[in-house]
């Protein structure tokens, strides 16, 4: 992992003699330079000297006089910007973070909904069936607009919009919960639908941003979303041990004020982010090359987006499988395993829980530190296909039919690998679409909102073949 973030101008002028000074092209060439972090996955070097490159990054070359005379400029030379690298990067794994953090605290909280409505048993038992059903809607429904919609606003402009409202509706829930009873029930799900739609334009933006600043920020967003997961299985598998003496309902308002804090450190670490001078480098030469780029492909962005999901058609179609295989099992089967020892239901199935978003994470930073370990969508997409074992798998564990089924270090097996493919496979994909060599600057934004919004897809097509699967077993 390099050790630091820079972009061209932190190199300053660079000079030589017998040379007149060379003025860059008004027009951005947009195949010659490049807009993210040096990396594992730079496709192109930005170190060394001024020759080589072109484009909105050129240092302009100044003419040396006898080799004696100081360089004039009119200008100031460009003041280097020594904010730590760890920090840049550590908003991106935040906003990644930030991304997962509304569905996994809506689902979180399954005692207080059962608590809640436990005067209707139907609205008990189904509740969260609900809320899964009326997220992905939203989101289905919300993220087509917010990936059309993307070239009319700006990815950050949209983060700090859709940021602000998701923690609003996380705020209505931590305030509610007190005071909330069974009459609530379509309101709670309407508040559902809110923040799942604003947690769609949110994910978009993010994606999109992490495309422009390269593989880097990519990985890490990703290990940011793998993160948080792993911390509110957690926090389940903390309530499993204590669950006789826990109060559902504070259980459940320490939960929403945790996730509305966190949501407010986000915003301000964003907010802090945008203001550092490598960020507006980096992002301020990604606006010149698209504005440049609309001028001549003024009324193609449909055309455009086409072209994009051309190119990046394996990479949705496998990011789309990923979680449907995913979500189809787990955690909808996987949660109905059963120990053949003495070990109580919740508590197995809080392990099995933290020990999938544990491997998640695993498999979500492996890139980051030691490279793209899969680069080849092709092969990605043989990957992705392989891992329908999982299902036939996890249907052979015990699930309490007459104390038959596979032995519990089996399903633990299966369930890191699981995760840990999960994790590397998504990864990869969306590192892949930030680093093809054959897509053009300007459109590496549309390829990450694309598949995020195949990937929210497929968490729905999951969803619903959990049905199914559950079946199966039964």
């Amino acid at each position: 992992m390099p050790t630091s973030l820079r972009s061209p101008e932190d190199e300053g002028p660079s000079s030589s003699s017998q040379q007149s000074t060379r003025v860059p092209s008004p027009t951005p060439e947009l195949n010659h330079h490049t807009y993210h972090i040096p990396n594992h996955y730079s496709r192109r070097a930005l170190s060394g000297g001024g020759s080589g490159r072109s484009g909105l990054y050129q240092p302009l070359k100044q003419h040396d006089q006898d080799d004696e005379e100081a360089v004039v400029s009119d200008e100031e030379p460009p003041q280097r910007d020594d904010t730590p690298n760890w920090a840049l990067l550590t908003v991106f794994a935040l906003l990644g973070a930030a991304i997962l953090l509304p569905f996994n605290t809506l689902v979180t909280p399954t005692e207080y909904y059962r608590t809640l409505f436990a005067a209707d048993h139907s609205r008990s038992e189904g509740f969260l069936s609900w809320v899964l059903l009326v997220y992905n809607v939203s989101s289905i429904s919300l993220g087509a607009h917010a990936t059309v919609s993307l070239t009319k606003t700006t990815p950050p402009r949209r983060i700090f919009i859709s940021a602000s409202t998701v923690l609003a509706g996380l705020l209505l829930f931590s305030i509610t919960t007190r005071v909330a009873t069974s009459a609530a029930y379509y309101a709670l799900l309407a508040g559902v639908a809110f923040i799942a739609g604003s947690a769609a334009y949110l994910q978009n933006a993010v994606v999109a941003l992490c495309s422009i600043f390269g593989g880097q920020a990519m990985g890490l967003m990703l290990s940011g979303q793998g993160v948080v997961g792993a911390i509110i299985a957690a926090v389940q598998l903390a309530a499993a041990y204590r669950v006789q003496r826990a109060d559902p309902s504070g259980a459940a308002t320490a939960l929403f004020a945790f996730a509305t804090a966190f949501m407010a450190l986000v915003l301000a670490a964003f907010a802090w982010l945008v203001r550092t001078q490598r960020f507006r480098r980096t992002y301020g030469g990604y606006e010149a090359a698209t504005v440049a780029h609309a001028v001549h492909a003024q009324g193609s962005s449909r055309r455009d987006l086409l072209d994009v999901q051309r190119k990046v058609a394996l990479l949705s179609l496998s990011v789309f499988y990923i979680y449907v295989v995913t979500l189809s099992v787990y955690p909808a089967l996987t949660a109905r395993v059963i120990s053949h020892g003495d070990t109580p239901p919740l508590v197995f199935i809080a392990w099995h829980l933290l020990a999938f978003n544990l491997s998640d994470v695993a498999g979500r930073t492996l890139p980051s530190i030691t490279g793209p370990l899969l680069s080849n969508p092709k092969i990605i997409a043989v990957a992705v296909l392989a891992r329908t074992a999982f299902v036939p798998a996890f249907l052979a564990c015990n699930f309490g039919k007459g104390g038959g089924g596979l032995p519990d270090w089996f399903f633990f097996a299966c369930v890191v690998a699981f995760g840990l493919s999960n994790g590397l496979l998504s990864t990869s994909i969306f590192v892949c679409a930030a680093e093809d060599g054959e897509m053009e600057d300007t459109q590496r934004a549309s390829a990450g909102a694309i598949l995020s919004f195949w990937l929210t897809i497929g968490l729905a097509a999951g969803s619903a073949l959990s049905f199914a699967v559950v079946a199966m077993a039964a």
